[in-house]
């Protein structure tokens, strides 16, 4: 099955006109995709755009330090691994919109119970790592656990 493939490029305008500069490296995988859509789908094909995503803050005071030293007091406090609490953070933040893991199919995986899988957040956007932040937070106000905001550092 051919892939398709996911970039990040400029927009040029011109007389109201808009084109994407492709960088020279994908130049030629793209010729091929279309040359593939053109004899094997009708001309058909299929593109998603969207506005650059940012990706999550790592290190000292990061979000995702923030996500994680979280995860790690309520291991602590529930005695559960830490792995296990941030894959069951995550699959309960996939209902404020984070994204689940899909297959190449676009198939959700599941666990062995028929969770889903939130994706890692070392892919994830500043805007999902938040989803993901505020759904820790609500974790601990339901299970009464207290998160120190000041010292997340795992």
């Amino acid at each position: 099955m051919l892939k398709g493939f996911k970039l990040t490029c400029k927009i040029q305008k011109e007389d109201n006109h808009y084109s994407l500069k492709l960088p020279e490296d994908y130049q030629k995988a793209m010729h091929f995709l279309m040359e593939h859509c053109f004899e094997k789908k009708g001309g058909y094909c299929s593109f998603e755009i969207s506005p650059p995503k940012r990706k999550r803050s790592t290190g000292k005071n990061s979000q995702g330090n923030h996500f994680n030293g979280h995860c790690q007091t309520i291991a602590e406090s529930t005695g559960q691994p830490f792995n296990s609490v941030k894959e069951y953070i995550k699959s309960q933040a996939i209902t404020r919109g984070y994204p689940m893991l899909l297959d190449d199919k676009g198939n959700p995986i599941l666990d062995n119970y028929g969770h889903n899988f939130g994706i890692s957040e070392a892919v994830c956007t500043v805007e999902e790592c938040n989803l993901l932040i505020d759904e820790v937070h609500q974790f601990a106000d339901e299970n009464n656990i207290k998160l120190d905001e000041g010292n997340n550092n795992v």
